[in-house]
């Protein structure tokens, strides 16, 4: 099972009518589109394809009919049988979170953005060896909010160059990325029908109306 939560303060930018911020238009979709993506992204890469999406959007703070949700919690059901929560806001009043949280049959992992050592672990694992029955924080290049940024765009360029010159496709390739979007999509189709939706529903609508049609009127919808 996962769990991923991912909060910030968008609000002065979702408070002007023209800003890219939250427009369906522009931006595609809200805090969802926006922030949401990238920790499915995370999530399909670990768990595999999405079979189910179950998907609430709400406008909590940003009335604006222009704006989509800013904030969204999507329930998720993988091919492999794993489970999985999303929750992202762009209205939270603090610095901002990143939090992933797995639990499997033999060990626990916590991943947390703002901790100095942002990775603690719990294991049944015999080779954990003495660490084995007790929270565990391995050495991992870090630093908190927004020392990361840095650090994890260099890791990003050094790959994506690395791709270039050795003629490789990336670690993550453009198709998975297309699934992560196709997975949004399926959240915002599940949040405007009220229905859980599957990757064929999604691939219907698509077919029939276009995939833009799931977009329209994001503005307009909230629980």
């Amino acid at each position: 099972m996962g769990k991923f939560r991912t909060t910030v303060s968008e609000v002065p930018d979702l408070s002007k009518p023209d800003h890219w911020k939250g427009s369906p238009e522009l931006a595609g979709g809200g805090v969802l589109m926006d922030a949401g993506v990238h920790r499915l992204s995370v999530l399909r890469w670990l768990f595999g394809e999405v079979d189910l999406v179950y998907c609430w959007l709400a406008k909590q703070v940003i009335k604006l009919e222009n704006k989509a949700e800013d904030n969204a919690m999507m329930f998720l059901k993988f091919e492999n049988g794993a489970i999985a929560e999303v929750v992202v806001s762009f209205t939270v009043i603090s610095p901002p979170t990143n939090r992933l949280e797995l639990y499997g049959t033999e060990g626990t992992i916590l991943e947390d953005h703002s901790w100095e050592h942002p990775v603690q672990i719990f294991s049944t694992l015999k080779e954990m060896e003495t660490k084995r029955y007790q929270w565990y924080s391995p050495e991992v290049e870090h630093q908190p909010f927004p020392g990361y940024y840095p650090l994890s765009f260099r890791y990003e360029d050094e790959h994506f160059v690395d791709c270039i010159i050795n003629d490789q496709e990336p670690e993550y390739t453009p198709e998975m990325a297309k699934g992560s979007v196709a997975t949004v999509l399926m959240g915002y189709l599940s949040a405007k029908t009220g229905k859980i939706v599957t990757r064929k529903d999604l691939e219907e609508v698509a077919s029939i109306k276009g995939t833009r049609s799931i977009i329209e009127g994001l503005g307009k919808i909230s629980i």
